[in-house]
Formats: C-alpha cells, sequence, structure tokens
C-alpha cells in the first residue's frame, strides 16, 4: 500500500500528528493538544475520518485535547501498555508535583479502550504501525514506526530527550530506551517528536546520533550526571521549588561543555548520507538540472520548492518557485499540497544554494509520501544553468 499520509499539528511548544491512510482515508491522531476543533477541521479538509488518538505518554506539561476529540467523535484513545502504573507513580507524586496536579488529573482520567504493547503493530485502514516500549520519561512511553518515520513523543528530541525526574521517569531506564530502543533504526529515520523548543520540527535519527548529547554511547554514570546537569529542578520551579505549568519544560536544548566549539556534526553526516545517495540514489531521486529547465517550460512544470532560509530568498530570489526553509517544512505541507492540486504523486523539485538543505527536504516529503518528489543536488547554480560557482 502507499506510505501513511501526516500532518503536524502545533500548539504552542507542543506537537501533534495525524497519520491518515490514502487507501481508506481513516487517521489516527498522535499527542493531541489545544483546541480540538483544530485537529478536527484538518481532519474533515482532508476528507479523513478520525479511527482513534494515540498518547504516546502520559503529559504533565499540558492537558491532551484526546478526551474532547472522543467525546465529538466517539474515537477510542490508545495509550501505553504500562499508562495504568504511571498513573499511579503520578498520583503517589501529586504533593511534590502540587502545582501540575489538576493536568496530571485531567491525562490521568482519559478512558483507555486498547494498550499499545511492545512489538504491537497497531492497524490503521490497511497498513499498521509498529509500536516500541520506551520508558525513561514517563513509565508509559512508546514509540510508533512506520515508513521511515518515528513518532517519539517525549522520548527524544531534537538536540535533547525527555527529562526524567517527572513523575514515573526513570534516568536509568531512559538511558536504555536512547542506546538500545533506537539501535538498529536507520540513520535515515526521520523524527517526529512532541515538543519543540526553539528548535527545528524537521530532524534524522542519524543528526541526533550525531549531535544530540544524550545519544552518545556513554556509561550510566556520565549519563545520568548530563541529566543532572541539564536538567535542573530549581531553573523549573516556582518559590517553593514546585513545577508549575508555566516553567515546566519537558526538555531542555543540551550542549554541554564538551560538545562545543567543535565541527557542526550536521555536516558531517548530511556529507555522509549524500555520499551514500550520490553512489546509489534511489530511484528518480536526483533531479537532472538540465531535464529540470526543460520541464519548467512545458505545459506541466513541477513545483518548485526552495528551501533557502527566507534572507537567501530575497537576496537571491528564484521566480516561480514556493519558498518554505527546509526545517519548516512540517508546518507548511498544505502549500506544497495546493501547488500540487491535492496530489503528491505530482512532480516536484527542492532546490537550496549547494544541495545539502535539499537533501532533507527531499527525503523529509518522500517519506511523507510525496512520490515525485526530487533533489535538485546542482542548487540555484543548476536550476539557472549557470554551472557552479
Amino acid at each position: 500500500m502507499p506510505p501513511f499520509l501526516l500532518e503536524t499539528l502545533r500548539h504552542g511548544p507542543c506537537l501533534g500528528y495525524v497519520v491518515a491512510c490514502p487507501s481508506s482515508r481513516q487517521a489516527a491522531v498522535v499527542d493531541p493538544s489545544g483546541d480540538p476543533a483544530d485537529t478536527l477541521r484538518l481532519v474533515e479538509s482532508r476528507g479523513w475520518e478520525l479511527a482513534c488518538a494515540v498518547e504516546t505518554h502520559t503529559h504533565a506539561d499540558h492537558v491532551s485535547a484526546s478526551g474532547a476529540l472522543r467525546e465529538a467523535t466517539g474515537c477510542p484513545i490508545y495509550g501505553g501498555e504500562h499508562t495504568p502504573a504511571q498513573r499511579e507513580a503520578a498520583r503517589r507524586a501529586g504533593l511534590r508535583w502540587r502545582s501540575v496536579r489538576s493536568t496530571l488529573e485531567a491525562n490521568a482520567s482519559l478512558p483507555l479502550e486498547a494498550r499499545l504493547v511492545d512489538g504491537a503493530a497497531m492497524p490503521l485502514g490497511l497498513g499498521h504501525i509498529e509500536v516500541l516500549e520506551a520508558p525513561g520519561h514517563t513509565a508509559d512511553g512508546v514509540l510508533l514506526r512506520f515508513d521511515g518515520r518515528l513518532l517519539t513523543g517525549d522520548t527524544l528530541l531534537v538536540g535533547s530527550c525527555g527529562r526524567p525526574d517527572l513523575p514515573g521517569g526513570d534516568a536509568r531506564a531512559l538511558r536504555a530506551t536512547l542506546q538500545g530502543r533506537l539501535a538498529g533504526i536507520p540513520d535515515e529515520t526521520l523524527i517526529h517528536p512532541a515538543h519543540a523548543y526553539d528548535t527545528p520540527v524537521l530532524t534524522a535519527l542519524g543528526y541526533e546520533r550525531a549531535a544530540n548529547p544524550f545519544l552518545a554511547p556513554v556509561d550510566e554514570e556520565t549519563f545520568l550526571r548530563l541529566c543532572r546537569e541539564v536538567f535542573k529542578a530549581p531553573e523549573h520551579a516556582g518559590a517553593e521549588g514546585v513545577a508549575t505549568v508555566a516553567t515546566l519544560r519537558c526538555a531542555v536544548l543540551a550542549r554541554p561543555a564538551w560538545a562545543r566549539g567543535t565541527r557542526d556534526p550536521f555536516l558531517d553526516f548530511a556529507e555522509s548520507l549524500a555520499q551514500r545517495l550520490t553512489a546509489d540514489p534511489p530511484p528518480g531521486f536526483v533531479a537532472d538540472p538540465e531535464e529540470v529547465r526543460r520541464s519548467l517550460a512545458s505545459p506541466t512544470p513541477p513545483v518548485l520548492v526552495d528551501v533557502r532560509a527566507e534572507a537567501e530568498r530575497e537576496r537571491d530570489p528564484v521566480g516561480g518557485a514556493l519558498g518554505v526553509e527546509w526545517s519548516a517544512l512540517g508546518r507548511h505541507l498544505g502549500r506544497i499540497d495546493g501547488a500540487l492540486g491535492g496530489d503528491r504523486r505530482g512532480a516536484l523539485v527542492c532546490f537550496c544554494d549547494m544541495g545539502e538543505r535539499s537533501l532533507w527536504a527531499t527525503l523529509y516529503l518522500r517519506a511523507l509520501g510525496y512520490e515525485g518528489a526530487r533533489h535538485l543536488a546542482a542548487g540555484v547554480a543548476g536550476l539557472r544553468g549557470s554551472g557552479p560557482r
């Protein structure tokens, strides 16, 4: 069957996702927050039917919208196998975290129609989503894997991970999840986290392995020390040392002293991936510059997506191109779909200055079902036929 479709829901720093089967039109919403009407409008605008709501873990920093969506549509709510244990841990910790008690209690009251066990294949339409147990940030954390993507909840974020000192958290279990459960999953896997704090929402597992200190292959003592250094309770507490919803962050962008001042590991990873794809590219992945220039003059030209930063596009504009910075693609899929007339199989060419960012953009779009997405490795110069600069 064709890949699942995916849309990103953003409410402040909270990220949720709608995953849909293109054949059956059934959809699952994962970690919804904010106004449930926003989710329902998106689902209805795509012609989808909400089949279920999924909680990757019990949230402490916001009230889930799954309950409201269940009331509005009757969709069942799924959660991790160990959600009862997580809820009990939250109840016992209520005094320490009394200012977020109402949030914990609201999320603990969600009725679960199904518990997702490790290794299960969660059905959605004509396909399924693999469930991976991921304790550490909470006791009931799960990862959802499909089509070269991994929805990580708060377990793995861009440059960081979920803090393990919340109710039900366990730093040793978190290390086992990050260094064990993720082993064997390919570098090219796209990571979709449940939070983005002043970071891009687009990342890949290989980049996190190179840049994220919590994925470094360190011993237990070093990992625990890193957690203590990064997740310092006083920075997230009120006057009495009690965290509040307003000050609580489930993760902090970590950049320890030993990682500062070094070459950005993204460059190394991007170069390595580019070399592998250049040597053995997927069919139709790399666009030929001359063929692209000819097709632009045809009655059915491809959609050009300029993934450079806004300042670069203003300084050196390319007429007729849709400007979407590569790190913000997930928030502008509607614009891309509009340019394609709603057909994600349509011809689309991503380009940037030198080809690195368009490589990532093309990988990302292909994983989201944009079958006609191609990467213009020659960049702007190749598009204009001026050769290397």
